[in-house]
């Protein structure tokens, strides 16, 4: 058990360090490219990178989640609950967006 869980401590701080790089590397190589304009472009490039990345993570956390249920270590409702986790993280950006279209701007 502790050895899952050493694992899994190491593939989130994996996960979470891989995400900080590409936060961090694309909006800068934007603006040096090209102004406000060029990192517009960045700025796309980067959201599809990430909901990428974002999509990928979230298959594998499923599959995981699964494969604990087929070894009958955690029930059908854990699973649901993974799914709905994953569906509302995948939602906040397009919340985000529509709670600023609100304020008009």
């Amino acid at each position: 058990m502790q050895k899952t869980k050493n694992f899994l401590l190491k593939v989130k701080v994996l996960a979470f360090s891989f995400f900080a790089s590409v936060m961090a590397s694309a909006p800068m190589s934007a603006f040096a490219a090209g102004g406000i304009s060029g990192a517009e472009g960045g700025i796309s490039t980067a959201q599809t990178a990430i909901y990428s990345l974002l999509g990928a993570g979230a298959a594998v956390y499923l599959l995981i989640k699964g494969f604990m249920l087929k070894i009958n270590k955690i029930g059908w409702n854990d699973l649901f609950m993974a799914m709905v986790t994953c569906a509302v993280v995948a939602g906040l950006p397009a919340l985000a967006v529509w709670f600023w279209d609100l304020g008009g701007n």
